[in-house]
């Protein structure tokens, strides 16, 4: 019976400690369930409080940390390259603005001279379709007189034309270059005024 006694007595205290233990082993875990909570939301501003007595759980406490850090890290460095990548982003943006305003420009510049250059040519296609009709038009001209085309100048002060008779009056300036027909063969001598 006494044995009996000790046993139960045993059992109650071994019972109480397991009691103990599991309220410990469940505050601790809710502390960690906090802060694990917080970095699954992506805040890894708070550690877990790691005892200063060791237990059970100390190991796995410290290798939760150091990936609490590790991930601390890199968020840092993440939101750093996002900065810089960002900077980058607005640079470029205002660089591609800079140089399209100057291909803008270049291409109303190839445009003007485009259309400066077109019409110099339709205009030099005009004019030579103008001197070919006016060169066909003196073709038929000459070919229709049978006749060198003759010049229309009157003669000169300087020069006057002398009958080759004297006393003949002097022919009129429009029949000093015409040809003398048959009946006709008066010479014309020419004397110039000083």
């Amino acid at each position: 019976m006494v044995e009996k006694l000790k046993l139960k007595h045993m059992l109650d205290l071994g019972e109480k400690k397991l009691n103990r233990y599991k309220e410990y082993v469940a505050k601790r875990l809710a502390t960690i369930k906090i802060i694990l909570q917080k970095v699954a939301m992506g805040d890894f501003s708070e550690n877990i409080e790691i005892p200063e007595t060791e237990d059970e759980f100390t190991e796995c406490l410290v290798a939760v940390n150091l990936m609490i850090g590790d991930l601390r890290e890199m968020m840092r460095e993440i939101k750093q390259k996002t900065a810089e990548l960002e900077k980058t982003k607005v640079g470029l943006e205002e660089e591609v603005t800079r140089r399209t305003k100057e291909l803008q420009g270049k291409v109303l510049e190839l445009a003007r001279f485009n259309k400066v250059a077109v019409g110099r040519e339709l205009k030099m296609v005009e004019l030579k379709e103008e001197i070919a009709q006016l060169k066909k038009q003196l073709g038929e001209v000459a070919e229709k007189s049978k006749e060198p085309v003759i010049s229309q100048e009157p003669v000169t002060s300087k020069m006057q034309a002398i009958p080759a008779n004297p006393g003949q009056s002097p022919e009129p300036a429009g029949t000093l270059n015409q040809k003398p027909d048959s009946k006709s063969t008066k010479t014309l001598k020419y004397k110039t005024h000083d």
